[in-house]
């Protein structure tokens, strides 16, 4: 299906689902009383995003996602098809265990199936990303001319280079920051190599597949119907902490290569708020902030060849002398999060009972870091909106839930390629 009729469709759709149930907030409560907010209801239809499992009851969820990937976000914000395409399908397996009341343990192991990528190289030359590499490499350039005299300054190599198609009268060979020797032939514009030397690094190939970092992390009740320490705060809140172990592939994966990992050692700290305006809806609101406590080893990638590692010397003269082995750090926090609306189907008809609609607006507010004290780009954001359908069999005595959902970006600022997916969950409960 077109990705981009797929996305006008979901906006609509979410849209449409979002206003139906602000729009029910004031029906239900003339309908069923207002809600007295000291106690909030103990049946209520839809369960919160925050809510800890039952003492002694296991759950476990077999999610699947298959995305597409094509336009993206500008470093400035603005929409752009950089050329990138991608197609990435994942999967993963969470089991959760209620240790006692108010107190959650879980488990989390992604899996990558699939994650091609390509790139259509003249619509890549228009993007941001190229304009940021190519002032980078024009930068690099331009001091090896200044030293070997060919030009007496920053600005005079930029208006040779760009207006006057400077080319070199002779073969000879530059020496990249990686230790690796670029021939350039005499009589080619030296605005063209640049070109192709940025295309040629950037050119992806189909990425790793495997699993990926292990998830491990514990979320406690602060205020909750049932349990928890209040009992009079008209909302459910509950907080987590967790680690991610970096399992997945990422040190030794060329930038042509997707990885499956990040490569750190993450801890993660969220928070969840639920608040009913009815019985059967709910708005929610989960923020995770996630540091890098330990770094990350990366090997250093080719210029000449983004499917290989570099194997040359970064240590000869002309190179800049760091590690092909070096250290990842990811600087800053970073942000994760939703806000959700679920309304109860049953509000359209009785025989609806069981399911959930559900709309969501993500965030995902990324640091890039840096390697051997270079950074690795602009932080990035990227918003998007989610809708779905929950079927509840806990509402017929089944211990079985079910989550249908397609997602899609509205905004966000140095996203090559953003994805648009579809996902699905299967959640399983059993209790000793």
């Amino acid at each position: 299906m077109n990705s981009n009729v797929f996305g006008k469709f979901s906006i609509t759709h979410c849209l449409f689902l979002l206003g139906l149930g602000l729009c029910a907030v004031a029906s239900e409560a003339s309908a069923s009383g207002a809600l007295d907010e000291s106690r909030p209801s103990s049946t209520h239809a839809i369960a919160g995003e925050g809510k800890t499992l039952p003492e002694g009851v296991w759950r476990a969820r077999t999610i699947f996602s298959s995305a597409r990937a094509q336009d993206g976000f500008s470093d400035s914000g603005k929409k752009e098809d950089g050329g990138w395409r991608a197609e990435v399908s994942a999967g993963a397996m969470v089991i959760e265990y209620g240790i006692k009341q108010g107190l959650s343990l879980q488990l989390l192991a992604p899996y990558v199936f699939q994650a091609g990528r390509a790139l259509n190289g003249n619509k890549f030359k228009n993007s941001s990303l190229y304009s940021r590499l190519y002032e980078k490499s024009l930068e690099k350039v331009s001091e090896k001319l200044i030293s070997k005299k060919i030009c007496l300054d920053a600005q005079a190599c930029r208006k040779a280079i760009e207006e006057k198609n400077l080319a070199l009268p002779y073969d000879t060979t530059l020496v990249l920051d990686t230790g690796e020797s670029l021939p350039v032939k005499g009589g080619v514009p030296l605005k063209a190599v640049l070109e192709s030397l940025i295309v040629n690094a950037a050119a992806p190939s189909s990425g790793r597949v495997g699993l990926g970092d292990i998830e491990v992390g514990a979320l406690w009740a602060l205020s909750d119907p049932q349990v928890g320490w209040k009992k009079d705060w008209g909302f459910n809140a509950s907080i987590g902490a967790g680690l991610r172990v970096p399992i997945g592939s990422f040190s030794d994966v060329p930038a042509a290569q997707r990885p499956t990992g990040r490569g750190t050692w993450d801890l993660g700290l969220r928070a969840n708020v639920d608040k009913a305006f009815a019985e059967s809806l709910l708005f929610s609101w989960q923020n995770q902030s996630e540091i890098a406590i330990l770094p990350a080893r990366k090997k250093r990638s080719s210029l000449l060849n983004s499917n290989s590692l570099n194997t040359a010397n970064p240590a000869v003269e002309g190179a800049d002398g760091k590690s092909n082995d070096g250290i990842l750090k990811r600087t800053g926090v970073r942000q994760t999060g939703f806000l959700k609306v679920a309304w109860g189907a049953e509000n359209l008809h009785s025989s609806f009972d069981g399911f959930i609609l559900n709309a969501f607006l993500k965030y995902d507010l990324d640091t890039q870091g840096e390697r051997e004290g270079e950074s690795l780009g602009p932080d990035s954001a990227l918003y998007s909106l989610q809708c779905g359908l929950t079927w509840d069999g806990l509402r017929l005595n089944l211990p079985v839930q079910l989550d249908f959902d397609a997602s899609f970006p509205i905004a966000g600022k140095s996203v090559p390629a953003a994805p648009v997916a579809a996902s699905g969950a299967l959640k399983v409960y059993y209790k000793f």
